[in-house]
């Protein structure tokens, strides 16, 4: 619903606050007592379509644990009724509105956003944070310092691998801070029901990492000893501030879901990552040459146990799940973008709806299509 001035307006819905608040057991009069009803104040909707809520978007930022000044790319629903469709970073137009005010009358589920390693970017799947959030989800990006597109260093990768799954805990402390206190954000978020968390390429490595994913310190000696700098790096400097660690364990208790997109291994992710003990979906393409179909297999034989959804599009690339990396670094004769966008959404959303035990999710199958295969 695009407007000829640039100027959307009409929401799907406003749904939300007090023009519908009703002061009895079924706020919203669909059915469904409050006591049950994720979204109390908004009816029950298609989850196979987009959602009833508006999207709103806003770029902020916060000192982290690390003392790293962290810019977050938050995503909302909001009751505003109109507003300007956001550019992110003034470089790729998105579908949400930009500094819309967020609509914190009802409380609303949490997942977190890891990007691309070295070429990414928070909002470089908005096209999956804004579809979350117009079913209900309140979506967080943090940008990884030193580790992306606009700012790289490639010396410090080892360290900032480290670093990443501390990013995603202290954006979620952030975000539970801004509820619990006096922002905009008051009220937006249950804090004590944790978070999910979702990820492309070294995002996948950073969600699989925060999600219980261990790294032993016997392998990196290994791959130091056959001269591999990095793994030096890595266990000198977990080391240097756990001098007894057998591993390296960066994982936050409080995350309920993860979604790995063509997830990357960080050249460290072995055996440990039969220790991530949450539900787990991993998405991938079969003409990926950056995480190529062995690496993600690997990924997802020492997964095991815990994997519950393995989904392989054909003839679909890397950057198939960052729709910019198609016009950085081409796409070309690849599966449709819109159809992996759409179907990936699709996934995504049933994957979180059924883990939330959301009214009638228990009836919701993955998509079926000729482009996706189920393993």
């Amino acid at each position: 619903f695009q407007a000829e001035d640039g100027i959307r307006d009409q929401p799907r819905s406003r749904g939300l606050g007090d023009v519908y608040k009703r002061q009895d057991s079924d706020d919203d009069g669909d059915g469904l007592a409050d006591s049950v009803d994720p979204f109390p104040l908004t009816p029950v909707w298609d989850y196979n379509q987009a959602g009833p809520y508006t999207v709103g978007t806003q770029a902020l930022t916060f000192i982290s644990s690390t003392d790293i000044e962290l810019t977050v790319q938050v995503w909302y629903p909001t009751s505003d009724e109109s507003g300007n469709p956001v550019i992110y970073d003034r470089a790729w137009p998105g579908d949400a509105w930009d500094d819309a005010t967020p609509d914190c009358s009802e409380t609303h589920p949490v997942v977190l956003y890891s990007h691309g390693t070295g070429s990414g970017l928070r909002w470089m799947s908005a096209f999956l944070t804004e579809y979350l959030t117009s079913h209900g989800f309140i979506v967080v990006a943090p940008d990884h310092v030193d580790d992306h597109l606009q700012n790289f260093d490639a010396e410090a990768l080892p360290i900032t691998l480290l670093r990443r799954p501390i990013d995603i805990r202290d954006t979620f402390d952030w975000i539970s801070n801004q509820s619990d206190g006096d922002s905009p954000f008051s009220g937006c978020t249950v804090p004590d029901d944790g978070y999910a968390v979702m990820g492309h390429s070294g995002g996948g490595y950073t969600s699989l990492m925060a999600s219980g994913a261990t790294i032993l310190i016997e392998d990196l000696t290994t791959h130091c000893d056959e001269g591999h700098n990095h793994h030096c790096d890595m266990r000198d400097h977990w080391l240097s501030t756990h001098p007894d660690a057998v591993e390296i364990d960066l994982s936050d208790n409080r995350i309920w879901g993860t979604i790995g997109l063509a997830p990357w291994t960080g050249f460290v992710l072995e055996d440990g990552v039969s220790n991530v003990d949450n539900p787990i979906m991993i998405l991938t393409g079969d003409a990926d040459e950056t995480t190529n179909l062995s690496m993600v297999n690997g990924i997802v034989g020492d997964l095991d146990a815990n994997l519950t959804q393995y989904g392989v599009f054909a003839n679909v690339g890397h950057y198939h799940f960052s729709p910019i990396g198609c016009e950085l670094y081409g796409c070309v004769n690849n599966t449709d973008i819109e159809i992996v966008k759409n179907l990936t959404c699709e996934s995504a959303l049933a994957f979180f709806a059924q883990l939330l035990e959301w009214p009638d999710s228990e009836a919701l199958n993955l998509p079926e299509s000729e482009f996706l295969t189920w393993q």
